[in-house]
């Protein structure tokens, strides 16, 4: 299908304006002066070589694509339009014969952490599509893209710009090796370079730890990563609730914690639809469907779910594809004939 003139015009415009950005930045001395900042840094800090270290930074390429797609995310969109991108039969199917695959990894994963399978596997579905959508943008140059040319977010991808390079280090691996998405996430799970040198984990016991191509690697150490951020077995994620008046709206917030108590968003007209202690500590969610809100109570590990991507909207598409995954489980399936291949 050939694109609209004015999809066509959209899209020159966009990388006309990142062009005249990038001249710009690049003349930019603060630029020039943070680069150096951080290149003393990584000296100091990490004992890189200066020569080495100075060359690399130097010649990062600056993508406007990166600029592009981080100020459009998925999580821009509403909730009816974003869970349709994520949570349909097809992804589902394919996140059945995924655990069918590797249910005896899974299983294990979920012993040792007490992460449940469909969770991880939700996860996996999410982030690569089971692995087949790894992203192929060069991780050093979509972070220092982000690090040096993208104020509002700086400060974190220079963290992980420096705990990339940490890791390339660690691994002996060139730097431009890593292909990833345009954050700079790596692998099947999309682990920042952070959570990769935190988190990631040998679950096959091979002495290799590697997020890209071995999928024992992938199960565990995603698991890992919510044991790690507090999970607690058996809790439920949230419950339905109904709003009267507006006096809800002050307590909508941006904070993935339960900050509130069941009596206090009864106070401003939320009330849960099952039967939940007063003093239980929750937080209020608001979903934007085609014609109208839903409002949800959220617990505990909802917000470690957040760990992994701050956006709730994400967190709700990866319970929900759970759901569906779940209902083609290897528990109610007895060969994969059972499950079509999408």
């Amino acid at each position: 299908m050939k694109k609209s003139n004015h999809q066509v015009i959209y899209k020159k415009l966009v990388l006309f304006v990142a062009l005249i950005f990038s001249i710009c930045a690049c003349a930019n001395p603060n630029i020039k002066l943070e680069k150096q900042c951080f290149i003393n840094e990584m000296v100091k800090t990490y004992h890189f070589d200066r020569v080495k270290i100075s060359e690399l930074i130097d010649h990062i390429k600056f993508l406007p694509l990166v600029i592009h797609k981080i100020t459009q995310p998925y999580e821009n969109n509403p909730w009816y339009i974003y869970r349709r991108i994520f949570v349909n039969d097809k992804r589902a199917r394919a996140g059945a014969i995924f655990w069918l695959h590797h249910k005896e990894a899974l299983s294990r994963a979920q012993k040792e952490y007490g992460i449940p399978a469909n969770i991880i596997v939700a996860i996996i579905g999410v982030e690569s599509y089971y692995g087949t959508r790894q992203g192929k943008i060069s991780v050093l140059n979509s972070l220092g893209t982000l690090a040096f040319y993208y104020p509002p977010r700086a400060d974190f991808f220079r963290m992980e710009l420096a705990q990339y390079l940490i890791m390339t280090k660690k691994l002996h691996t060139n730097p431009h090796y890593f292909k990833g998405s345009y954050a700079g996430a790596i692998g099947w799970p999309q682990f920042m370079p952070s959570s990769y040198l935190k988190y990631a984990v040998d679950f096959d016991h091979n002495t290799r730890i590697d997020l890209q191509g071995d999928v024992d690697d992938v199960i565990g150490s995603i698991a890992n990563f919510f044991k790690q951020q507090g999970w607690k077995q058996g809790g439920k994620f949230h419950a339905r609730a109904k709003a009267i008046g507006n006096n809800y709206k002050p307590l909508l917030n941006k904070i993935n914690d339960t900050i509130y108590t069941v009596g206090e968003l009864k106070k401003h007209g939320i009330y849960p639809t099952e039967k939940l202690p007063n003093n239980m500590h929750v937080n209020i969610l608001r979903l934007k469907m085609a014609h109208h809100y839903k409002f949800l109570i959220c617990f505990h590990d909802f917000y470690v779910l957040t760990k992994y991507n701050t956006s709730p909207e994400y967190v709700m598409a990866v319970l929900q594809l759970a759901d569906k995954i779940s209902s083609f489980s290897p528990q109610n399936l007895t060969t994969p004939s059972h499950i079509k291949t999408p």
